[in-house]
């Protein structure tokens, strides 16, 4: 690869070079927002198990259901 080429082609295709950067500095400023975010979300929803002392959390597969009625189990008085 010759280096003068490329750095003659940057110079002289200056928009395309200046349309680059900005895509990839876009592409990723995103990626780190995202990131933050989804950390974020993540040490938010952990903060109400903390408070009432869980560490894990067990939820049945499927729907869940709206009413007592739908229910597929009942509590034995």
């Amino acid at each position: 690869m010759n280096l003068r080429y490329i750095l003659k082609e940057l110079y002289y295709q200056k928009r395309r070079t200046v349309m680059s950067i900005l895509g990839l500095s876009i592409g990723i400023a995103l990626l780190i927002v995202l990131n933050a975010l989804s950390l974020a979300y993540r040490q938010a929803a952990h903060v109400p198990l903390k408070e009432i002392g869980a560490d894990i959390t067990v939820q049945r597969s499927g729907d869940v259901p709206r009413t007592w009625q739908e229910r597929s189990f009942r509590v034995q008085p």
